[in-house]
């Protein structure tokens, strides 16, 4: 866990994410792999591999803060890379499981 805060600390540097922020996205992650290993599907029926250069391409595009908010580019940025290799059933699930976590 703690070299995963610091992956995404150093990831996130250019929008100077809170601990807590941090500590979110590290949750999230671990969510977001345990869903993958417990029911979310591709577009062919199999499960995701969701592993740290989908971590990392997701903090890529959430560091560029091209959305306004550092939430909303966080939200975006997941979105982005967990959601490209969901099916269409799974992507409910995979949009409301990163909402519970970056927006609360």
């Amino acid at each position: 866990r703690e070299d995963l805060a610091f992956l995404i600390r150093t990831y996130l540097v250019a929008i100077s994410p809170t601990a807590a922020q941090v500590s979110a996205v590290v949750q999230l992650y671990g969510a977001l792999k345990r869903a993958a290993n417990e029911g979310l599907v591709d577009g062919v029926g199999q499960r995701p591999c969701f592993s740290l250069r989908t971590l990392c391409r997701a903090l890529t595009e959430a560091s560029r803060g091209y959305h306004g908010s550092f939430i909303r580019s966080l939200y975006e940025g997941f979105l982005f890379s967990f959601g490209s290799q969901v099916g269409r059933a799974s992507r409910p699930v995979l949009e409301r499981l990163i909402e519970s976590f970056l927006l609360t």
